[in-house]
């Protein structure tokens, strides 16, 4: 939502070629330290929407990565992950 949200300011103001946007979004999890949330040197009005991970979504400093990819999923009858059904 904040990209589209970047999107629609750029498109307000001129389009993406003749403004940028720039985000400060803070973040902190389960009492964790304060931390940016959005790279604040990426000009949102410039990437394009993606299903695809954003480079510009930070990561946390105990994020291990995708949960697709390191979450063990409970085996079920038939040796189908739960989240593959």
């Amino acid at each position: 939502m904040i990209l589209q949200f970047a999107h629609y300011l750029a498109e307000q103001n001129g389009g993406a070629n003749s403004v940028q946007v720039h985000v400060q979004s803070l973040v902190s999890l389960n009492d964790g330290s304060i931390r940016p949330m959005i790279n604040p040197g990426a000009d949102l009005a410039a990437e394009p929407r993606s299903f695809w991970p954003a480079w510009w979504i930070t990561r946390g400093e105990d994020d291990p990565g995708s949960v697709l990819t390191t979450r063990a999923y409970p085996q079920v009858p038939g040796n189908l992950p739960v989240g593959n059904r």
